[in-house]
């Protein structure tokens, strides 16, 4: 204690006040590093369509009661229609639904042509066999910057199985690398996709483990595209 309270004397403490905010491509390109998951977030329109768009800004916020949150710009031309919709729905995305991941994510397009999709329980659009969807009601809205804070309640959700789709570092793949312990001994497998699995499994080839087997699970195959035809 002694020696943390000499530290503590020591230490020149800041004017936090007169501290400058970091530049904002500085902060966007930090929290590329932080992983997340990929939603749609969907809802009904004041003629009773269903619209959507992609949105990676979404967590849990409360358990009890159930809430969850998502922000969107202040500039997007849909900010009211969220703002009237009285509730939405948050589609949590697979891997292998990267299609309609960029179909919700461009500009103008008629995004729930072709896509399966159903009326919830809330009367909110909600896509089918995504790995989850909570359907919510508005619950709060708050100013967050150049953003707007989406705070619904959970009143229904759905869920089904697969490999979650991930957001990192500007890029767009099936979950990042991940180990999992397996009965046979002397197994490797790899989990997911993207560039960080293609890096490990170069060194594998490059510097194999005498007695060890690798097994790579994936459901994208422009990984296995990438490292068996480098070149390409």
């Amino acid at each position: 204690m002694q020696n943390l309270t000499a530290n503590n004397a020591n230490h020149e403490k800041t004017d936090v006040e007169n501290l400058q905010p970091v530049d904002a491509m500085a902060l966007r390109k930090a929290m590329g590093a932080f992983l997340t998951g990929v939603t749609v977030v969907t809802a009904r329109n004041q003629q009773g369509e269903p619209y959507g768009l992609t949105v990676n800004s979404f967590n849990s916020v409360s358990l009890d009661p159930p809430l969850v949150l998502w922000s969107l710009d202040k500039r997007n031309d849909k900010l009211d229609l969220f703002r009237q919709a009285g509730g939405f729905t948050v589609n949590v995305m697979r891997a292998d639904q990267e299609d309609l991941i960029w179909l919700f994510a461009k500009t103008e397009t008629e995004r729930f042509l072709n896509t399966d999709w159903y009326w919830g329980k809330s009367n909110q659009p909600v896509i089918r066999n995504t790995l989850l969807s909570l359907e919510c009601r508005a619950w709060a809205e708050y100013p967050g910057g150049d953003h707007i804070i989406f705070v619904g309640e959970v009143v229904n959700i759905a869920s089904s199985t697969g490999i979650p789709a991930a957001f990192y570092e500007g890029s767009l793949a099936a979950t990042p690398l991940m180990y999992a312990a397996t009965p046979t001994l002397g197994e490797l497998v790899l989990l997911g996709g993207g560039h960080a699995q293609v890096d490990v499994l170069k060194q594998f080839a490059m510097h194999p483990l005498p007695g060890l087997r690798l097994t790579l699970v994936t459901q994208d195959v422009r990984t296995l595209i990438r490292v068996c035809f480098p070149d390409l």
